[in-house]
């Protein structure tokens, strides 16, 4: 407790906001409780704000020998990513009420991307997408989740959906729309099992002059 007392008198500001006399005492607002009371308020621009401050829950304080305290350090932080998470779906939402969908599709992206199993956030992307006319762009999102779901936990979209990307392609045409997509073994081919170094050369050849590469090989057995 010494260590970690004599940690935080090193903190800016120490002097002002910690009280050791009869006892330890905090005296002290933080971010992490600012940027919580913003996403509750809904106040989701603000939240922005604290977040790009780079949020972290007591970064810095990792007593040693404290188990318990790095795995509760540690789930504290998933949830403020989770609310951070919410707050880009609750912006987008307001954003796509006003029809600004050129601004909210970043947002819900960026919840995919921060959590690429979030079927909340792909149906929310799906349907801007398709308010906003780009019907094939919606479903380029399912796939790209189902994708996702598929590698990491071996499971389908759920029914809701599926229903929603159902509904997509009966206003592009149906089973028209659905021929002329590329397929997804196209767009995302599955792994090459035990050859994961042939294929980080590959992709190192592919990024910086899009070099074309070819696959050989022999059948055994």
């Amino acid at each position: 407790m010494r260590v970690e007392l004599s940690t935080l008198r090193k903190c800016p500001g120490a002097a002002s906001w910690l009280k050791l006399s009869g006892g330890v005492r905090v005296h002290a607002t933080s971010d992490v409780a600012d940027f919580r009371a913003a996403v509750d308020a809904g106040s989701f621009g603000r939240a922005f704000e604290i977040w790009d401050r780079k949020v972290q829950f007591l970064r810095g304080l990792e007593p040693k020998n404290a188990p318990a305290f790095s795995d509760w350090k540690v789930t504290e932080q998933a949830r403020l990513e989770t609310l951070y998470r919410h707050a880009l779906l609750g912006q987008a939402e307001l954003l796509a009420e006003q029809r600004v969908f050129a601004e909210a599709a970043p947002l819900l992206e960026r919840a995919l991307e921060l959590d690429p199993l979030d079927e909340v956030a792909c149906r929310a992307l799906m349907r801007l997408e398709q308010q906003r006319g780009c019907g094939r762009a919606a479903l380029d999102v399912f796939d790209s989740t189902w994708a996702a779901l598929a590698e990491v936990l071996n499971i389908a979209h759920s029914p809701e959906t599926e229903a929603l990307a159902d509904d997509i392609r009966r206003g592009l045409g149906g089973a028209s729309a659905a021929a002329g997509r590329i397929p997804l073994s196209v767009l995302r081919p599955p792994m090459l099992a035990g050859r994961a170094d042939a294929l980080t050369e590959m992709e190192a050849a592919w990024k910086p002059r899009r070099i074309w590469c070819c696959i050989t090989g022999a059948r055994r057995g």
